[in-house]
């Protein structure tokens, strides 16, 4: 299941986009040895150990694609986030509140620095060229303008990135080890009411939010459970 969910293509329509692989036996060794989720998640983003035997680095690979890291960010926000940045590759969403920058700028914190927007990853002047209506796409990133690593979810989460968030971690000035803090500190509880949605999902059969990537417009079915078994979660 997990290894579906952080797959670059859990389809398996084209099994050289499906990039699990390199990382299955760090997320087998951490579920059978009952690794915290929030170390499993963290060690995940850390990108360390064997790109291709087994370690989490493993996760960092990605096939046929010009913003990797950018794939990446979007699988940690969904995954753990509840938050879909899929059209945010190209261009705001138009049913969503993300936008480009958003995803972009998670990508900066994989990437260790800024990051540029590649040309392939937008839609280009010529598509919103005599229009009858105006177009529900925006597209307020421009090719090439940097982007710096920036949490754009505090609102969403509950956590900022400020200073206090620094005692989580080893090195703070590592923006990767930082992207993993903001994701599972103790104040960010969407992080563990996504993981227990996902495992009650499993369970039960359907999630307390659906879809259990996407919770943007969702609100939980019963919200006071799901807060209560995400606390006993952390405990």
């Amino acid at each position: 299941y997990w290894q579906d969910v952080l797959a670059e293509n859990p389809s398996i329509l084209k099994p050289t986009l499906n990039n699990s692989g390199p990382f299955r036996w760090f997320l087998h060794e951490a579920l059978r040895d009952g690794k915290p989720l929030d170390r499993l998640a963290t060690e995940l983003m850390l990108l360390r150990g064997s790109d291709r035997e087994g370690g989490s680095a493993g996760f960092g690979l990605a096939t046929d694609n010009d913003a990797p890291f950018a794939s990446k960010g979007h699988i940690v926000a969904t995954a753990f986030l509840g938050i879909e940045l899929q059209c945010a590759r190209c261009h705001d969403s138009p049913y969503h509140s993300t936008q480009q920058r958003d995803l972009f700028s998670l990508a900066a914190f994989f990437e260790r620095k800024a990051v540029t927007v590649p040309k392939s990853s937008t839609v280009p002047d010529a598509f919103f060229e005599n229009k009858v209506r105006e177009s529900l796409i925006k597209v307020t990133l421009k090719p090439r303008e940097p982007i710096a690593p920036a949490w754009p979810f505090a609102a969403v989460t509950g956590v900022a990135d400020d200073p206090a968030l620094d005692a989580l971690m080893l090195n703070p000035r590592d923006p990767r080890e930082r992207l993993a803090a903001l994701v599972t500190a103790p104040a960010n509880t969407r992080f563990a009411q996504v993981v227990v949605n996902r495992v009650w999902k499993r369970l039960i059969g359907a999630g307390f939010v659906e879809p259990a990537h996407d919770w943007e417009g969702h609100a939980p079915s019963h919200p006071e459970l799901l807060a209560w078994m995400a606390r006993d979660f952390v405990a």
